[in-house]
């Protein structure tokens, strides 16, 4: 299950408030909360930020929250799970009065929920606006083949065929998260997973039957000049706007990657006109 609060703000007092001014997906609204959750009394937990036991951000955290900013002034913060989805909707009226309270001009909110489904489909594109493959130092895989990308201007079936492995990976650990919480994933494909997990110990096996299953190809990848270096301790890979498609259906936030709780590695079907696909794919060549 999950349940999505998304609100919305004038765009001045985004920008105002939590510094809203880029296109960063839900950083800056994670700080904004982080700072006032005390002040406010919102009295949310530390794993609501992604902080771990030290206090700190881990960027390796499972979140079951997802901030995201889709649009200038817009918000979404997302419960994945059934913790996360009762502690949003427990929270969404502290937060909708303290945003009353603070914001000059309308604040308006809604609260949505729905399941997850991982079912059987045609073939379907979706969408990775933007993924953080994490830290990466010199020599290891994601070094070579990004080192690999730039030296060739662009990208090589074998480290697309890569990707999709990691892709079909970040899927898998979100259904796992979901089925230790008790949740229920809906589909044919999720039931066939859950019997397959039951039945197979190999996890790396359990993990290529799905990628098989799924079908899952990457098409394209629009940049990967968001490879940041981080001094010593190696390269932040970001890549942006993973195109990709998979024979299955996937309905509710799916999410993939490194900082999801920053919103980065949210899958969104991308349905657009054949015309408009090779366009864009031509873009990302």
């Amino acid at each position: 299950m999950y349940k999505q609060l998304n609100f919305s703000l004038p765009p001045m007092e985004s920008v105002r408030l939590m510094s809203a001014g880029s296109r960063t997906e839900g950083r800056e609204l994670r700080k904004y909360l982080a700072r006032v959750n005390t002040s406010a009394g919102l009295d949310l937990p530390p794993w609501f930020f992604g902080y771990g036991e030290n206090g700190e951000v881990d960027p390796t955290l499972k979140p079951a929250i997802a901030m995201s900013r889709i649009d200038d002034g817009v918000f979404q913060i997302a419960g994945i799970g059934p913790l996360a989805s009762v502690l949003l909707a427990d929270k969404a009226e502290g937060l909708l009065n303290h945003l009353k309270g603070v914001v000059r001009g309308e604040v308006r909110m809604q609260l949505s929920s729905g399941e997850h489904v991982l079912a059987s489909h045609g073939r379907r594109h979706y969408l990775v606006p933007q993924l953080v493959l994490g830290r990466t130092t010199r020599y290891n895989n994601w070094w070579r083949r990004i080192t690999e990308v730039e030296e060739a201007g662009g990208w090589s079936e074998a480290s697309l065929a890569y990707l999709g492995w990691f892709m079909a990976q970040g899927i898998k650990s979100q259904f796992e998260d979901l089925i230790a919480q008790g949740d229920t994933v809906h589909g044919d494909l999720a039931e066939w997973l859950v019997d397959l997990m039951q039945s197979q110990s190999d996890k790396v096996a359990v993990l290529n039957a799905l990628e098989a299953r799924l079908g899952l190809q990457v098409e394209g990848v629009r940049a990967h000049s968001g490879v940041r270096s981080t001094g010593p301790q190696g390269k932040r890979v970001m890549l942006k706007g993973i195109l990709f498609s998979m024979n299955a259906e996937m309905t509710g936030p799916w999410i993939v990657g490194r900082n999801r709780i920053e919103g980065f590695g949210q899958i969104r079907p991308w349905v657009v006109s054949k015309q408009a696909r090779i366009a864009e794919l031509m873009e990302m060549a």
